[in-house]
């Protein structure tokens, strides 16, 4: 399965552990009231697919490869 694939785990571990901290600011923001979870969930696309953002989540997967 997906899960399987060792060119998508190291992907998938760096992308969620750099979402995880972008999303708890977000959720945050949601549990005060400043925006909705809708609004929460469409920014935090955006910020994962920042060319930036994308191309930390490569360098850390490979990392992530070289540890395993």
């Amino acid at each position: 399965m997906l899960d399987d694939n060792p060119l998508i785990k190291p992907l998938k571990t760096a992308f969620f552990e750099r979402a995880y901290v972008f999303a708890a600011h977000l959720q945050a923001e949601v549990d005060a009231g400043q925006m909705t979870s809708e609004e929460a969930n469409r920014r935090l696309v955006e910020i994962m697919g920042q060319p930036e953002m994308l191309q930390a989540v490569i360098d850390a997967s490979v990392a992530h490869e070289t540890v395993n």
